[in-house]
């Protein structure tokens, strides 16, 4: 449910909730790594608030700043996050002070950094694609990680194939293939002039000692008597 006024104010004063952060008007240095911190770790049914303008205390401070301009100020430091992070943001009013609250949910986008990933594109520095971004977190699971250090590399592609009723039989055709791609949902390889495709819980990975390569063992579809 979303937090109403009461549930704001019993926030702001609590001293002992760990998704709850308050920073001043003059210390706002740190809002996005708070933010980023709560993202990344909260589960997706979770929110954690930071209030700006606010005191360790939970006392809302005296400050100049109108709350327009600080949430434009702080939407413009958010935006160095990468990937984007959902928030909203609330006003909280006590004793004719008010102060600004994001609620920040835990982010199934996670994990998000606080600034943008940076990769190489020839001779250039540039900010990665959401297409290099996932493929980068997914160099990093075992399977992914090492179909792509076989990208553009020959290997042995050994397909299993079954029909109706009968054990799985393997295809005496094994195929020398190249690896074109590979994900956290499937790999691409390239032979008899044309590519295919795999989802990755069809590919065991192995390794073909008298050809000195990685082994490909693909479950193909099963085939009818």
């Amino acid at each position: 449910m979303p937090l109403n006024e009461t549930d704001m104010l019993r926030l702001l004063h609590s001293t002992e909730h760990s998704f709850v952060e308050r920073k001043t008007i003059g210390d706002m240095n740190d809002c996005v790594k708070t933010v980023v911190a709560f993202a990344n770790t909260l589960s997706n049914d979770q929110e954690g608030v930071l209030f700006v303008g606010a005191t360790d205390a939970g006392e809302i401070g005296s400050h100049s700043s109108s709350l327009d301009s600080l949430q434009k100020t702080l939407s413009k430091k958010m935006q160095s996050i990468y990937p984007a992070i959902y928030y909203t943001t609330k006003t909280v009013e006590e004793n004719g002070k008010e102060c600004l609250a994001l609620i920040v949910p835990g982010s199934p986008s996670r994990p998000h950094f606080a600034g943008p990933l940076f990769v190489r594109d020839g001779s250039r520095t540039v900010v990665a694609t959401s297409e290099r971004y996932e493929s980068l977190l997914a160099a990093r699971t075992g399977k992914t990680y090492e179909l792509q250090r076989w990208e553009g590399k020959q290997i042995t592609l050994r397909i299993f194939s079954r029909q109706s009723g009968m054990a799985y039989v393997i295809n005496q055709n094994t195929q020398e293939a190249r690896v074109i791609v590979a994900n956290q949902f499937y790999a691409t390889v390239f032979y008899n002039n044309r590519k295919h495709s795999y989802p990755l819980n069809r590919i065991e990975i192995s390794y073909d000692d008298v050809a000195d390569r990685l082994e490909l063992q693909v479950d193909g579809l099963p085939t009818q008597n």
